[in-house]
């Protein structure tokens, strides 16, 4: 086995993923990335300073709506619910 690689459950081997296989960023890297104005921006200047002092995470503010006649869907929390 090479760097990054470890072996699964069944004895496969399973490598970690980088940014050559198409990586995905997480949220928080992705928020991490942002400079303040942008965050700002995207998601309140409350909520972003919330999330930078450490107040809430991202997962905090992920809520999800139950529908009866199609799928559910994921929804962000106010920033008072997420609190």
């Amino acid at each position: 086995m090479s760097i990054g690689e470890r072996m699964n459950d069944f004895g496969g081997t399973v490598r970690d993923a980088t940014p050559q296989d198409g990586y995905r960023q997480t949220g928080q890297e992705r928020f991490d990335a942002m400079t303040p104005a942008e965050q700002d921006e995207q998601f309140g200047p409350e909520k972003a300073e919330a999330l930078r002092d450490g107040t809430i995470s991202l997962a905090d503010l992920v809520d999800h709506s139950e529908l009866a006649t199609a799928q559910d869907f994921i929804t962000e929390k106010p920033l008072n619910a997420a609190l």
